[in-house]
């Protein structure tokens, strides 16, 4: 028996609790701003994450080509598999996700513009 909607309510649960701060494993500081996530999340969308975390670092400061709102764009894309592109993010979120090594989004942004 298979339940088709039951990845979609684990990863929209996730999302719930990355935006509650709840049950988080790990913490971006990007300019003094903290984002709170789940590590398998992060692994499981990006291969920079998987080989960064085989560390086990609980805080990351990170220090890339990158803003704020291209960050927070990408990290709701890897919990709702939303991307909100625009004229006015699509450079800022293509040098988050080729920094994170995403090719899917980084062809999407390159289709873009």
């Amino acid at each position: 028996m298979e339940f088709p909607q039951h990845s979609k309510q684990v990863l929209e649960q996730l999302n719930q609790q990355r935006q509650l701060g709840l049950l988080c494993d790990c913490t971006f500081v990007v300019d003094g701003i903290d984002f709170k996530a789940h590590k398998a999340v992060l692994a499981a969308c990006s291969d920079y994450f998987r080989m960064l975390f085989v560390d086990q670092k609980d805080v990351l400061e990170v220090k890339g080509p990158f803003s704020l709102a291209g960050l927070g764009q990408v990290l709701e894309f890897m919990y709702t598999a939303k991307l909100s592109l625009s004229p006015d993010n699509v450079e800022d979120v293509l040098a988050v996700a080729g920094f994170l090594q995403m090719q899917e989004i980084v062809s999407a942004c390159n289709a873009l513009k």
